[in-house]
């Protein structure tokens, strides 16, 4: 029963930074997300939710960074 109430039990690996920059980029694409349905950008609208979601998918701190570093130059580049 310890087995599965354990983090590596259910295969999950729950590391503090990349939670921590996943929550952050999470709050920088809710607010590109809404100033693109604001002004009726798509562009920002798609970045918004994808710095949204993918760190559901990502789990190592550096790809989180990674990944959230270069939606978020897309997005601010795209504007």
């Amino acid at each position: 029963m310890n087995e599965l109430l354990s983090s590596n039990g259910l295969g999950l690996d729950f590391n503090f930074s990349a939670l921590f920059f996943g929550f952050a980029f999470g709050i920088f694409g809710f607010s590109i997300f809404r100033k693109g349905r604001r002004d009726g950008n798509i562009w920002q609208i798609v970045m918004g939710l994808g710095l949204m979601i993918y760190p559901y998918f990502v789990s190592s701190t550096l790809a989180t960074i990674a990944v959230g570093s270069v939606l978020l130059l897309v997005a601010y580049a795209k504007r």
